[in-house]
Protein backbone atom coordinates (compact mmCIF):
# COMPACT_ATOMS: atom_id res chain seq x y z
CA UNK A 1 0.00 0.00 0.00
CA UNK A 2 1.55 3.46 -0.63
CA UNK A 3 2.15 6.36 2.04
CA UNK A 4 -0.02 8.83 1.59
CA UNK A 5 1.96 12.24 1.79
CA UNK A 6 -0.87 15.10 1.74
CA UNK A 7 -3.95 15.63 1.82
CA UNK A 8 -4.39 15.73 -2.14
CA UNK A 9 -3.32 12.13 -2.48
CA UNK A 10 -5.17 11.19 0.31
CA UNK A 11 -8.55 12.88 -1.54
CA UNK A 12 -7.17 11.06 -4.50
CA UNK A 13 -6.67 7.56 -3.27
CA UNK A 14 -10.24 8.10 -1.87
CA UNK A 15 -11.79 9.22 -5.33
CA UNK A 16 -10.50 5.63 -7.21
CA UNK A 17 -11.33 3.41 -3.59
CA UNK A 18 -15.14 4.94 -4.08
CA UNK A 19 -14.86 4.54 -7.55
CA UNK A 20 -14.06 1.03 -7.28
CA UNK A 21 -16.71 0.46 -4.86
CA UNK A 22 -19.54 1.82 -7.04
CA UNK A 23 -17.67 -0.71 -9.88
CA UNK A 24 -18.38 -3.70 -7.90
CA UNK A 25 -21.88 -2.66 -6.28
CA UNK A 26 -22.91 -2.35 -9.87
CA UNK A 27 -21.14 -6.05 -11.26
CA UNK A 28 -22.90 -7.59 -8.01
CA UNK A 29 -26.18 -5.90 -8.62
CA UNK A 30 -25.89 -7.32 -12.18
CA UNK A 31 -25.11 -10.74 -10.69
CA UNK A 32 -27.98 -11.09 -8.57
CA UNK A 33 -30.04 -9.93 -11.49
CA UNK A 34 -29.02 -12.95 -13.67
CA UNK A 35 -29.46 -15.58 -10.45
CA UNK A 36 -32.93 -14.31 -9.47
CA UNK A 37 -33.85 -14.30 -13.43
CA UNK A 38 -32.22 -18.01 -13.62
CA UNK A 39 -34.08 -19.73 -10.34
CA UNK A 40 -37.59 -19.33 -11.48
CA UNK A 41 -38.67 -22.61 -11.57
CA UNK A 42 -39.09 -22.86 -15.38
CA UNK A 43 -35.54 -21.91 -15.58
CA UNK A 44 -34.04 -24.48 -13.16
CA UNK A 45 -36.44 -27.07 -14.85
CA UNK A 46 -34.82 -26.21 -18.12
CA UNK A 47 -31.50 -26.52 -16.26
CA UNK A 48 -32.07 -29.78 -14.86
CA UNK A 49 -33.06 -31.04 -18.01
CA UNK A 50 -29.95 -30.01 -20.13
CA UNK A 51 -27.84 -31.33 -17.52
CA UNK A 52 -29.35 -34.86 -17.56
CA UNK A 53 -29.60 -34.83 -21.54
CA UNK A 54 -26.61 -34.42 -22.05
CA UNK A 55 -25.36 -36.37 -19.12
CA UNK A 56 -24.53 -40.09 -20.19
CA UNK A 57 -24.81 -42.58 -17.44
CA UNK A 58 -22.26 -45.31 -17.83
CA UNK A 59 -24.07 -47.30 -20.30
CA UNK A 60 -27.26 -46.55 -19.08
CA UNK A 61 -30.43 -44.83 -20.40
CA UNK A 62 -29.27 -41.23 -21.06
CA UNK A 63 -31.42 -38.26 -19.66
CA UNK A 64 -33.00 -37.70 -22.40
CA UNK A 65 -34.36 -41.34 -23.36
CA UNK A 66 -35.30 -41.01 -20.16
CA UNK A 67 -37.40 -38.22 -19.91
CA UNK A 68 -38.78 -39.32 -23.72
CA UNK A 69 -40.18 -42.64 -22.01
CA UNK A 70 -41.51 -41.10 -18.79
CA UNK A 71 -43.23 -38.52 -21.09
CA UNK A 72 -44.85 -41.09 -23.34
CA UNK A 73 -45.81 -43.49 -19.90
CA UNK A 74 -47.72 -40.23 -18.74
CA UNK A 75 -49.65 -39.51 -21.90
CA UNK A 76 -50.47 -43.33 -22.08
CA UNK A 77 -52.05 -43.48 -18.70
CA UNK A 78 -53.68 -39.89 -19.13
CA UNK A 79 -55.35 -41.04 -22.57
CA UNK A 80 -56.15 -44.26 -21.20
CA UNK A 81 -57.52 -42.88 -17.99
CA UNK A 82 -59.74 -40.34 -20.22
CA UNK A 83 -60.90 -43.07 -22.54
CA UNK A 84 -61.98 -45.42 -19.85
CA UNK A 85 -63.61 -43.19 -18.02
CA UNK A 86 -66.13 -42.88 -21.22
Amino acid sequence: MKKIKSIGHLKTEQKKLDERRERLESAIAREWKTIKKNATPGNMAIGIFNHFANEKNEGKINGKAFLTESLIKFAGKKISKIFSER
